[in-house]
């Protein structure tokens, strides 16, 4: 772009910076969706720590509107965005001149998942797949905070609780999780007392959401995403 002092004639040229950040956030968008797409039921181990998206093609009611667009083109419309992060990483222990590439932290959050959706008594592990992303550990937070503001996943926004772990004997008198509510099957969560949406509730708001989301532009122009999200903070 060209633009014109104000003073002269003479044009000014914009500059361009590689490392601002709305082109970080094209080029992580860009790389995620150049990874492939497997499924959740063979999945098999391996090595990295970053980011990952879980999708979803069966026949729930409330997410058939993603369903569809996943079956058509696979690993468009994420479920569920989360992070696996090397160890240390959050306490200010991380090494930055250590090889993190042969850590499984990604392997062992996504068979965590596997085991949740396992457990739910309305669900199929063979109706899901994943995407993952490696990353450098600094950017793994930027990158999640990115994908789920880009996104909006129904089991980030809407059904709180999915990557819950089991809270303990003495903390179960808090509400049931969201997810649980339409999920049911993980132990610990029946004996939570219900929250005061009901499954019908709770399913409406997934459509509702889905009818406002899965339908937004599969575009990467950061510059158009409303993220909301001072991502600085991230890092």
């Amino acid at each position: 772009m060209v633009r014109k002092n104000e003073s002269s004639e003479i044009e000014v040229l914009d500059i361009f910076d590689p490392l601002d950040y709305k082109h970080i956030i094209n080029t992580v968008l860009m790389a995620f969706e150049q990874e492939k797409v497997r499924g959740m039921s063979s999945m098999e181990p391996f090595y990295g720590a970053g980011i990952y998206a879980i999708y979803y093609t069966g026949s729930y009611p409330a997410y058939s509107l993603m369903a569809e667009q996943n079956i058509e083109n696979p690993g468009s419309f994420p479920i569920y965005i989360g992070k696996a992060e090397v160890a240390n990483s959050r306490k200010g222990g991380l090494d930055i001149s250590a090889d993190y590439s042969l850590t499984r932290k990604l392997y062992e959050r996504l068979s965590m998942h596997k085991e949740t959706i396992q457990s739910a008594e309305n669900l199929d592990i063979c109706d899901f797949q994943f995407k993952v992303l490696a990353l450098t550990p600094i950017w793994i937070p930027f990158a999640e905070n990115i994908l789920i503001a880009r996104k909006r996943p129904v089991w980030n926004d809407i059904l709180e609780g999915f990557g819950n772990k089991n809270p303990g004997i003495k903390r179960r008198s808090g509400k049931r999780p969201k997810w649980d509510t339409v999920h049911p099957g993980r132990f610990w969560s029946r004996e939570m007392p219900l929250g005061g949406e009901s499954v019908e509730d709770l399913c409406a708001k997934v459509e509702n959401h889905l009818k406002k989301s899965v339908g937004m532009s599969p575009d990467y122009v950061a510059g158009e995403l409303d993220i909301g999200v001072d991502y600085k903070k991230s890092l």
